[in-house]
């Protein structure tokens, strides 16, 4: 057995200096050097010496802590020997039995024993290097995703602070847009509305001063005259529109409803307030959701051929939400966003809301302003 023990020292130093061999490979190198040194003890010791222990428990010892099919290959060597050798003793044949000596069994034992701890203990620090290993990668991917994820904070953030600066520079643009429309209405209240109301009073003069004279001239005169007041109306009117004055005492509410009066005096469509909450808006904001009305009536009158124009103005915890809808023909899905339309959208995103223009259920056009509340920031 010396040199059996020479040759197990021997690979177990190779293989406790070669570190760059895996831990699978040398516990499966040692445990096939304990796998021979129980076939070794089986050859001496017979088929019921203590031999075939050693010659079963390797294989399940390799089956359970390493490859499957390792300790599969070695489990049916084992089994094939013993087969043979169980055959054998049948037709008469007698194994060497007690060749081997207390000592010599002690030691093949010791060898087998050592072996087996010893890739056991090679599978454990395996196991633990590989499990160190991982857990390095999984902190450094944890790390990587942490940086990714500050990043994309500090991008969202960049972003948000973005939007915010072009929100507040699309409602400084309609407050300055605004005053300008007011500033060329009040020019033309107190300009071309007045010029025209002077023509309208010198026809009717020229009219009083030829009834007497020329009744052909007469009548021309009557019909300019007749022709500048219209002109004049008109004109009050744009101006009206244009520079409508501050919000009544009533507010958002007032406004519409006079808004709504105005519609039914000059067309015959029947406008109507069904709800009109007081809403806590700036009197900035309350006046764009007021041209919003304006725009979405006018283009209810102009092109849907509606019979009843509805607004509602309504606010919850979340924000203020108008509704304006008609009963006329509705929206065409291919009709081009118009500059009424595009006007309307550009003054909810100025205010930090949202537009959305369909069809209603019960046909006609339904026209919704969604602003989100100043405390939530949310859509209603």
């Amino acid at each position: 057995s010396r040199w059996w023990k020479a040759i197990v020292i021997t690979v177990v130093v190779v293989l406790a200096l070669c570190r760059r061999l895996s831990p699978q490979f040398r516990a499966g190198a040692m445990a096939v050097l304990a796998y021979a040194t129980g076939l070794l003890m089986f050859s001496r010791t017979g088929l019921f010496g203590s031999g075939r222990l050693v010659l079963f428990a390797t294989p399940l010892y390799t089956l359970v802590l390493m490859k499957r099919q390792y300790g599969v290959l070695a489990l049916a060597t084992s089994v094939v020997i013993s087969g043979v050798l169980t055959i054998l003793v049948g037709f008469g044949w007698e194994p060497p039995m007690g060749d081997l000596g207390p000592t010599a069994m002690w030691a093949y034992q010791s060898i087998v024993v050592s072996l087996l701890a010893w890739a056991l203990f090679v599978l454990i620090d395996g196991s633990r290097t590989f499990l160190l290993h991982t857990l390095e990668q999984e902190r450094a991917l944890a790390n990587e995703l942490a940086s990714e994820l500050e990043e994309k904070k500090r991008m969202a953030a960049v972003i948000e602070a973005e939007m915010a600066r072009r929100r507040d520079l699309q409602r400084r643009l309609l407050d300055v847009a605004e005053g300008e429309r007011n500033a060329v209405g009040q020019e033309l209240h107190d300009g071309v509305c007045q010029q025209l109301t002077a023509a309208y009073l010198g026809a009717r003069l020229l009219e009083r001063d030829l009834s007497h004279v020329n009744p052909a001239a007469t009548a021309q005169a009557g019909e300019l005259a007749a022709l500048l007041e219209s002109a004049q109306n008109e004109a009050r009117l744009l101006a009206r529109g244009l520079n409508p004055g501050p919000l009544p005492d009533g507010g958002l509410p007032d406004a519409l409803r006079e808004l709504a009066r105005q519609i039914r005096d000059r067309v015959e469509i029947d406008c109507e307030v069904v709800q009109a909450a007081a809403p806590s808006l700036t009197p900035s904001a309350a006046t764009q959701l007021l041209r919003i009305a304006q725009e979405a009536t006018a283009n209810a009158v102009r092109h849907s051929g509606a019979n009843r124009i509805s607004i509602e103005l309504s606010e919850d915890p979340s924000g203020t939400r108008l509704l304006i809808h008609d009963d006329g023909r509705g929206i065409r899905p291919d009709v081009e966003s118009g500059l009424g339309l595009r006007s309307m959208a550009n003054r909810a995103q100025g205010l930090g809301g949202s537009l959305t223009i369909t069809s209603g259920t019960d046909g006609g056009t339904q026209v919704v302003c969604a602003l989100p509340h100043p405390d939530t920031g949310q859509m209603p």
